[in-house]
């Protein structure tokens, strides 16, 4: 019980130190912004081609998944009051080219808006803290589901959910440049209950390249 509430307090203490410095460093970059207008305008290019949330302005609440090189959590985006899944990237898998291939991945997935493709809304980009910030589905992964065994699918939800999924999967297939997922699987088919049936949606499609390399 003594070395639970100790994890439990450290695990608090770690999160307050993250924030802060999450603070300290966003306001260093304001005040850089306003000092440099060449680097403020380097900044602002890179705000454009996604949205940039802070560290301290969200709430990890409960880890909820891990995979080979993030740990996911529920949470808020404070600022907006919307809850959201917080993809926590280990840092020790990251260097200059990941960063970049991470930059260019979240620029592309991030103007990508599908019913049947999981939205993302940003990500956060500090020194020790890189995460990608996307829709919460409350049910989790279909392979989660699967092995728990949580729901006995009718076959018109079987041929609901591989429909939905197949549309997910054409629609990157169709784009301009079309994307391929690379790592089409279970555990990257996310679901929510909707009405009387369930909301499937893609997820990962811009994270396999990053997955393979850090592997």
């Amino acid at each position: 019980m003594k070395e639970e509430q100790y994890n439990h307090y450290k695990g608090i203490e770690e999160n307050i130190k993250q924030r802060l410095n999450s603070l300290k460093y966003n306001l260093q970059q304001d005040i850089i912004k306003i000092k440099d207008p060449a680097k403020a305008k380097e900044i602002a290019e890179e705000e454009h081609a996604f949205l940039h949330i802070p560290f301290h302005d969200l709430l990890q609440e409960k880890r909820i998944g891990q995979g080979g090189f993030t740990d996911v959590y529920r949470g808020r985006w404070l600022s907006r009051d919307d809850e959201v899944a917080i993809k926590v990237i280990r840092i020790q898998f990251l260097d200059d080219r990941i960063k970049g291939d991470f930059v260019n991945e979240i620029s592309m997935m991030h103007h990508i808006h599908y019913g049947h493709i999981l939205n993302i809304f940003g990500a956060c980009m500090e020194p020790n803290n890189y995460a990608l910030i996307v829709e919460y589905m409350s049910l989790g992964s279909l392979y989660d589901i699967l092995r728990q065994k949580r729901f006995q699918f009718t076959w018109s939800d079987r041929c609901s959910i591989a429909n939905q999924m197949t549309k997910g999967i054409n629609h990157l297939h169709n784009r301009p440049k079309p994307i391929l997922h690379r790592d089409i699987k279970s555990l990257n088919i996310l679901m929510t209950e909707h009405g009387k049936g369930f909301l499937v949606k893609v997820a990962d499609f811009g994270l396999a390249k990053i997955r393979r390399e850090t592997s």
